[in-house]
């Protein structure tokens, strides 16, 4: 990612008010993930790296049920942040590190699953398809990848936006500036996970969510 888009992120990720909104999520959000954790479960996965961690919300919940967790972030403030969640709780962790998904920081096959929440839909498009391809770079052979993307609605096609040359929309003013989303339809993520066996798709509550395997 370039630095524009890291500069982004930091900014994102550090609003002065950000540790009271994390206490707020954490305590009136319930875990919303449930079918990959179920196939997660079935399949007897151990470690789960959290692509695009953020504050860690999901690093969190993971940990809590059970998995041995690393992550990565292209913001140092989002890392520290997530380290300091699980700190806080009291919860074991593998490795966070400083990271972008098109360069991913760890080694290859190290993973039974890799969870990314809403983070390849914040690029254009040919660097998502780099993204992809790093993470299953460092999921095992039969592991499993989640996917998720949201789909733009009225208020993502109002804001002040340019089009760029692949279809990304890109924010222009105010707190979305230099944010880049791309309009995802079910039939671009089905081209992304092309040739793969698809476990779980669902393109409902705002999100379209691919689960598969690594092969």
């Amino acid at each position: 990612m370039s630095d524009t888009k890291e500069e982004y992120w930091d900014f994102i990720w550090n609003q002065p008010d950000l540790p009271e909104k994390i206490k707020f999520a954490f305590s009136v959000k319930n875990f919303d993930k449930q079918k990959i954790l179920d196939i997660l479960k079935k399949e007897n996965k151990k470690t789960i790296c959290d692509a695009g961690c953020g504050f860690g919300m999901y690093a969190l919940y993971f940990a809590k049920y059970g998995f041995q967790v690393s992550g990565f972030d292209v913001s140092q403030k989002a890392v520290t942040a997530a380290q300091k969640i699980l700190q806080e709780n009291n919860f074991l962790f593998d490795s966070f590190v400083v990271s972008s998904i098109t360069d991913i920081h760890f080694k290859d096959h190290r993973f039974d699953a890799v969870f990314s929440n809403s983070v390849l839909d914040h690029m254009m498009l040919c660097d998502a398809q780099k993204g992809i391809a790093e993470l299953e770079r460092i999921t095992k052979e039969d592991g499993i990848i989640y996917l998720s993307f949201d789909i733009l609605d009225e208020e993502d096609e109002r804001l002040p936006h340019e089009i760029l040359p692949d279809g990304s929309y890109q924010y222009t003013q105010g707190n979305r500036s230099g944010m880049i989303l791309y309009p995802h339809t079910e039939e671009s993520v089905r081209e992304f996970v092309k040739g793969h066996e698809i476990l779980f798709m669902d393109c409902s509550n705002g999100q379209i969510e691919v689960i598969y395997r690594n092969r």
